[in-house]
Protein backbone atom coordinates (compact mmCIF):
# COMPACT_ATOMS: atom_id res chain seq x y z
CA UNK A 1 0.00 0.00 0.00
CA UNK A 2 2.88 2.66 0.98
CA UNK A 3 4.61 1.97 -2.08
CA UNK A 4 1.35 2.41 -4.63
CA UNK A 5 0.92 5.47 -2.39
CA UNK A 6 4.20 6.73 -3.52
CA UNK A 7 3.39 6.47 -6.78
CA UNK A 8 -0.28 7.82 -6.76
CA UNK A 9 1.43 10.54 -4.86
CA UNK A 10 3.82 11.33 -7.84
CA UNK A 11 0.56 10.98 -10.48
CA UNK A 12 -1.10 13.55 -8.79
CA UNK A 13 1.43 15.84 -8.14
CA UNK A 14 2.42 15.58 -12.32
CA UNK A 15 -1.32 15.99 -12.98
CA UNK A 16 -1.95 19.30 -11.03
CA UNK A 17 1.39 20.34 -12.44
CA UNK A 18 0.03 19.73 -16.07
CA UNK A 19 -3.27 21.45 -15.17
CA UNK A 20 -1.27 24.99 -13.76
CA UNK A 21 0.38 25.04 -16.99
CA UNK A 22 -2.96 24.36 -19.29
CA UNK A 23 -4.26 27.31 -16.74
CA UNK A 24 -1.49 29.63 -17.44
CA UNK A 25 -1.72 29.19 -21.15
CA UNK A 26 -5.42 29.69 -21.13
CA UNK A 27 -5.09 32.92 -19.44
CA UNK A 28 -2.27 34.06 -22.01
CA UNK A 29 -4.98 33.22 -24.69
CA UNK A 30 -7.80 34.83 -23.87
CA UNK A 31 -6.19 37.76 -21.51
CA UNK A 32 -3.01 38.41 -22.94
CA UNK A 33 -0.87 41.16 -20.63
CA UNK A 34 -1.07 44.46 -21.62
CA UNK A 35 2.59 45.28 -22.03
CA UNK A 36 2.92 48.54 -24.33
CA UNK A 37 3.71 47.83 -28.06
CA UNK A 38 6.39 49.36 -29.39
CA UNK A 39 9.14 48.92 -32.03
CA UNK A 40 11.00 45.27 -32.05
CA UNK A 41 13.84 44.45 -33.92
CA UNK A 42 12.83 40.86 -34.88
CA UNK A 43 16.10 39.31 -35.33
CA UNK A 44 16.77 40.22 -31.73
CA UNK A 45 13.77 38.29 -30.54
CA UNK A 46 15.12 35.52 -33.08
CA UNK A 47 18.32 35.14 -31.43
CA UNK A 48 17.32 35.92 -27.90
CA UNK A 49 14.38 32.74 -28.26
CA UNK A 50 17.18 30.34 -29.68
CA UNK A 51 19.91 31.26 -27.07
CA UNK A 52 16.83 30.40 -24.39
CA UNK A 53 15.78 26.86 -26.15
CA UNK A 54 20.20 26.01 -26.68
CA UNK A 55 19.70 23.13 -24.05
CA UNK A 56 16.47 21.71 -25.76
CA UNK A 57 18.37 21.29 -29.04
CA UNK A 58 19.97 18.10 -29.59
CA UNK A 59 23.49 17.87 -30.87
CA UNK A 60 22.46 16.23 -34.49
CA UNK A 61 20.13 19.58 -34.77
CA UNK A 62 21.31 22.22 -36.84
CA UNK A 63 20.00 25.72 -36.86
CA UNK A 64 20.54 27.55 -40.10
CA UNK A 65 20.05 31.41 -39.89
CA UNK A 66 19.38 33.26 -43.09
CA UNK A 67 18.29 36.48 -41.20
CA UNK A 68 18.16 39.37 -44.53
CA UNK A 69 15.61 41.13 -43.88
CA UNK A 70 16.55 44.83 -44.63
CA UNK A 71 13.51 46.04 -42.37
CA UNK A 72 13.16 44.17 -39.57
CA UNK A 73 11.52 46.15 -36.85
CA UNK A 74 7.56 45.79 -36.30
CA UNK A 75 5.10 47.44 -33.81
CA UNK A 76 4.62 44.68 -30.96
CA UNK A 77 5.04 43.26 -27.73
CA UNK A 78 8.19 41.81 -27.60
CA UNK A 79 7.21 39.24 -25.10
CA UNK A 80 4.64 37.85 -27.24
CA UNK A 81 6.40 37.74 -30.18
CA UNK A 82 9.23 35.77 -28.35
CA UNK A 83 6.58 33.22 -27.12
CA UNK A 84 5.33 32.65 -30.65
CA UNK A 85 8.83 32.13 -31.73
CA UNK A 86 9.48 29.87 -29.04
CA UNK A 87 6.21 27.62 -29.46
CA UNK A 88 7.33 27.17 -33.14
CA UNK A 89 10.79 26.48 -32.79
CA UNK A 90 10.15 24.10 -29.63
CA UNK A 91 7.54 22.06 -32.01
CA UNK A 92 10.41 22.14 -34.83
CA UNK A 93 12.87 20.17 -32.53
CA UNK A 94 9.90 18.04 -31.09
CA UNK A 95 8.89 17.27 -34.61
CA UNK A 96 12.82 15.94 -35.87
CA UNK A 97 13.33 12.20 -35.55
CA UNK A 98 15.88 10.87 -32.72
CA UNK A 99 18.98 9.87 -34.17
CA UNK A 100 18.64 11.57 -37.82
CA UNK A 101 20.61 14.67 -38.53
CA UNK A 102 17.72 17.09 -38.41
CA UNK A 103 17.92 20.72 -39.16
CA UNK A 104 16.00 23.88 -38.42
CA UNK A 105 15.92 26.81 -41.32
CA UNK A 106 14.94 30.33 -40.22
CA UNK A 107 14.73 33.07 -42.89
CA UNK A 108 13.59 36.44 -42.31
CA UNK A 109 13.05 38.50 -45.84
CA UNK A 110 10.45 41.62 -46.20
CA UNK A 111 8.81 43.57 -49.18
CA UNK A 112 7.65 46.79 -49.50
CA UNK A 113 4.96 46.38 -46.50
CA UNK A 114 5.49 43.09 -44.84
CA UNK A 115 8.30 41.33 -42.74
CA UNK A 116 8.23 37.66 -43.56
CA UNK A 117 9.87 34.93 -40.86
CA UNK A 118 9.69 31.05 -42.54
CA UNK A 119 10.69 28.67 -39.84
CA UNK A 120 11.00 25.03 -41.60
CA UNK A 121 12.22 22.12 -40.26
CA UNK A 122 13.05 18.58 -42.13
CA UNK A 123 10.56 16.80 -39.56
CA UNK A 124 7.84 13.94 -39.85
CA UNK A 125 5.79 16.38 -41.04
CA UNK A 126 2.14 16.96 -40.48
CA UNK A 127 -0.69 15.07 -42.39
CA UNK A 128 -2.62 16.87 -44.66
CA UNK A 129 -6.20 16.39 -42.47
CA UNK A 130 -4.38 17.62 -39.09
CA UNK A 131 -2.91 20.71 -40.72
CA UNK A 132 -6.64 22.36 -40.19
CA UNK A 133 -6.79 21.48 -36.47
CA UNK A 134 -3.13 23.11 -35.38
CA UNK A 135 -4.53 26.25 -34.45
CA UNK A 136 -6.99 24.57 -32.06
CA UNK A 137 -7.19 25.17 -28.92
CA UNK A 138 -5.74 21.91 -27.00
CA UNK A 139 -5.54 19.73 -30.20
CA UNK A 140 -2.29 18.08 -30.04
CA UNK A 141 -0.35 15.30 -32.12
CA UNK A 142 2.15 14.51 -28.90
CA UNK A 143 1.74 11.85 -26.17
CA UNK A 144 -0.88 12.19 -23.17
CA UNK A 145 1.38 13.94 -20.69
CA UNK A 146 3.34 15.30 -22.98
CA UNK A 147 1.85 18.77 -24.58
CA UNK A 148 -1.35 21.08 -23.71
CA UNK A 149 -1.97 21.68 -27.36
CA UNK A 150 -1.86 25.72 -26.56
CA UNK A 151 1.11 26.46 -28.33
CA UNK A 152 -0.49 27.45 -32.06
CA UNK A 153 -3.72 28.46 -30.87
CA UNK A 154 -1.84 30.55 -28.83
CA UNK A 155 1.15 31.80 -31.15
CA UNK A 156 -2.29 32.92 -34.05
CA UNK A 157 -4.15 34.60 -31.34
CA UNK A 158 -0.70 37.20 -30.70
CA UNK A 159 0.19 36.86 -34.08
CA UNK A 160 -3.60 37.83 -35.68
CA UNK A 161 -3.29 40.63 -32.35
CA UNK A 162 -0.23 42.26 -33.77
CA UNK A 163 -2.25 42.32 -37.56
CA UNK A 164 -0.06 39.77 -38.65
CA UNK A 165 -0.97 36.05 -40.28
CA UNK A 166 0.59 32.60 -39.93
CA UNK A 167 0.63 30.12 -42.60
CA UNK A 168 1.81 26.27 -42.69
CA UNK A 169 2.25 24.35 -45.17
CA UNK A 170 4.15 20.34 -44.53
CA UNK A 171 4.99 17.15 -46.49
CA UNK A 172 4.56 13.65 -44.18
CA UNK A 173 8.07 12.81 -43.73
CA UNK A 174 9.83 15.37 -45.41
CA UNK A 175 8.92 18.45 -42.54
CA UNK A 176 6.83 21.74 -42.17
CA UNK A 177 7.44 25.17 -42.93
CA UNK A 178 5.51 27.80 -40.82
CA UNK A 179 5.11 31.80 -42.08
CA UNK A 180 4.72 34.56 -40.25
CA UNK A 181 3.97 38.07 -41.89
CA UNK A 182 3.73 40.91 -39.97
CA UNK A 183 3.19 44.55 -41.19
CA UNK A 184 5.88 47.27 -42.02
CA UNK A 185 5.31 50.26 -39.88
Amino acid sequence: IIADSLSLLKSTEDGISRVVDIVKNMKTFSHPDAESIHSVDIHEVLDSTLLLLKSEVRNNVSIVKELSAEVFEVQCNRNELGQVFLNIIMNAVHALVDGADGVIQIRTENNEQTILIHIADNGCGIPADKIKLIFDPFYTSKAVGSGTGMGLAISQGIIEKHKGKISVSSVLGKGTKFTIQFPIA
